[in-house]
Order: structure tokens, then sequence, then C-alpha cells
């Protein structure tokens, strides 16, 4: 394992540091190691949040190094969106991430279509069944609404219109 040592003056000089010497934890004690320096190190708010990146990628670094290790890309992807629903507050019917630098390559115009699939709409679809009885539950209950305007957009989702501008897109 690299120096456990930052010399860092700004965030993104941290997170540089943080990031190199969380590649080189190659063990589980190490990994403990690291982690404690980390989180003994002075942080400010946008610092926390790097030396938490640093030290899940360290675990990962040492699980992937270990005898259970040598993960696809496919699990790599997976293991990333997990920690994306793990750690943000999102919703359970679909989420894209999009790379707009792809904007550069013409072979990727249809990532950028404004398009939905079936599947994901028809999760939508549900969710807003599932809100509108919640909120005539509560309207029932403590007399608070839904704001019309959102009453009127989740009725039309479930009625069928796709919003916004998309279209459905059937997989191949």
């Amino acid at each position: 394992m690299k120096e456990l040592k930052i010399t860092a003056t700004t965030e993104q000089e941290f997170r540089e540091q943080a990031y190199e010497i969380a590649k080189s934890v190659n063990t589980t004690e190490e990994l403990a190691e690291f982690v404690k320096f980390i989180s003994n190190t002075p942080l400010d708010y946008g610092t926390a949040a790097y030396a938490q990146c640093a030290a899940m990628l360290a675990a990962q670094h040492v699980m992937n190094e270990g005898e259970q290790g040598g993960i696809t890309g496919f699990q790599a992807g997976f293991i990333g969106w997990e920690m994306v629903k793990k750690f943000m507050s999102v919703g359970d019917c679909g989420l894209t991430i999009i790379d707009w630098e792809n904007m550069l390559y013409p072979q990727y115009e249809e990532r950028f279509e404004k398009t939905i699939s079936r599947g994901i709409f028809e999760g939508l679809q549900e969710k807003a069944k599932e809100r509108l009885a919640k909120a005539d539950e509560d309207e029932s209950i403590n007399g608070h609404s839904l704001h019309p305007e959102v009453r009127k957009h989740m009725e039309s989702i479930v009625n069928g219109v796709v919003p916004f501008g998309y279209v459905i897109k059937d997989e191949e």
C-alpha cells in the first residue's frame, strides 16, 4: 500500500490522492488501516464524501484482488448501479445515466432520443396508480391531497399518456 499521507490543499487534490491510495490497498488488514486513516483525516463537507468513496473503492479493490475476485465488466456495472440505488434516494421504476460526451459520436444518436421502454412506462403507470390511491386515502384521513396539476398528470399517465414528449420504443 502507498504511504498513508495526504498533502492536498484543494478538494480535487484530496480526491486524487485518496483514490490513488485506495487503489493500492490489497489486503483486509491494509483496508482496516486505510479506513482508520481516512476516518481520522480532517475532512470538510466535500472531502468527507470523497473520503467515503475512497474507502468503498479500497474495499472493492481488496475484494476484487482476493480469491473471490476478478469480476467482469457486467458485474462491475451491476455494482455501480447497486451503489447508485443504495446511496441515492431513487425510485424503483428504472434509472438512466447519460454520458453526454457520447453526443460527440453520431453512432450514439439513439441514446439521446426521447424514448421509454414499454416496461418502464408500465412501471410508471403502476406507481402513479399507487400514489393516487395513497393520496385518496390520505385525503380521506387528514384532508391533505395532491396538487391538482400533479393529480391530473398522474391520472394521464395511468390512462396511457406518455409524458414530456416521450414515446414508447419496444425493446428488441
